[in-house]
């Protein structure tokens, strides 16, 4: 329910679009998904790696539903866990809820995306993604993937 209900808000009150990563990546952390994603990965690493680049998953999140079943099901899965690795890194090592909350209020209020992010995090959009990018940071040990600190709900 917490994702359904974040997805809602993030689209109700939010008018321009946030990039399909840091969308599904909210989504994911505050429905608290990660270790679900995290087992779900399971299945798909093999011999390869299953980290993303921002701009691979924007493409795939938003180009609609793969006809082959196990294609979208197993692209579908990476690109929530990558969207999540990024909003968790974002929320657990740079600034917390307080920062996201700041932004989010930002654009909410109509500013201009790349404008909310560089007044908050100090760089646009683009940046931001690429500082966050999970190729390069790689996944966070397994104990950090639980929360350090409790937050209080939004």
């Amino acid at each position: 329910a917490f994702m359904l209900t974040t997805d809602w808000i993030l689209n109700e009150a939010i008018e321009a679009d946030l990039p399909p990563w840091l969308h599904q990546g909210i989504v994911e952390y505050m429905g608290e998904d990660g270790t679900h994603l995290l087992n779900y990965m399971e299945e798909f690493r093999d011999d390869k790696s299953v980290l993303l680049s921002p701009p691979l998953i924007d493409a795939l999140l938003a180009s609609g539903v793969n006809p082959r079943q196990d294609q979208d099901r197993e692209m579908f899965r990476r690109c929530s866990y990558n969207a999540f690795l990024m909003v968790w890194q974002l929320v657990e090592n740079e600034g917390g809820l307080e920062l996201l909350r700041e932004f989010l209020g930002y654009a909410a209020d109509g500013m201009d995306l790349d404008q909310a992010s560089t007044q908050v995090y100090g760089m646009d959009l683009a940046g931001l993604a690429a500082y966050l990018d999970p190729v390069k940071i790689g996944e966070p040990i397994h104990e950090k993937m639980e929360r350090q600190t409790p937050h209080a709900q939004p």
